[in-house]
């Protein structure tokens, strides 16, 4: 069963197998999606952080994980949820839950 971790950095994303990288500042009605391809089985790490008045809303598509979920943005803590391939493209959504935008930073990275 995927499970979510909060831990506290203050440094940018560590650097490791990544299979993509995104920072952006999401504003209501405009989402950041990132899309891969994951084999049935593949285990990923989805790991975020975002700063700004509002909260962010995490939904994928085309894997398994604990969600969907929101987060606050209040500042550098990086959450981490697990995502597991069911073999076919993924789709992650990141968005705004209020009219409020938000930073983020946000990488998927490959398990082994």
């Amino acid at each position: 069963m995927p499970d979510t971790r909060v831990e506290r950095v203050d440094d940018p994303l560590p650097s490791v197998d990544v299979v993509w990288r995104s920072r952006a500042t999401i504003t209501p009605g405009d989402g950041l999606i990132r899309r891969s391809y994951a084999r049935d089985g593949d285990r990923y790490l989805l790991q975020f952080r975002c700063t700004g008045p509002g909260e962010l809303l995490i939904v994928i598509d085309g894997a398994r994980y604990a969600g969907p979920m929101t987060s606050g943005c209040g500042g550098p803590v990086t959450t981490a949820t697990e995502v597991t391939g069911v073999g076919g493209p993924v789709q992650i959504s990141l968005s705004t839950v209020n009219d409020q935008p938000v930073r983020v930073a946000a990488q998927l990275v490959a398990l082994s």
